[in-house]
């Protein structure tokens, strides 16, 4: 089984979410986790596949922010 997390909060962008989904993907068989998270967030030593995607901010509030 394979695993696609898409993630605002990955490590390593401080929080405890962030801290969180660290943890749970720590766990999990890093050969069937793929995760979709901001360029600016990519962790240096993730055992997982990490695929950086853009996201155009344009408010905090803005539903393009969060597709």
């Amino acid at each position: 089984m394979r695993l696609l997390f898409a993630l605002l909060d990955h490590p390593p962008v401080p929080g405890g979410m962030s801290r969180y989904y660290g943890e749970l993907l720590r766990r999990l068989p890093p050969d069937e986790v793929v995760v979709l998270t901001l360029q600016d967030a990519r962790p240096p030593d993730a055992p997982y596949r990490v695929v950086p995607v853009s996201l155009p901010r344009r408010g905090a509030f803005s539903l393009l922010r969060y597709p």
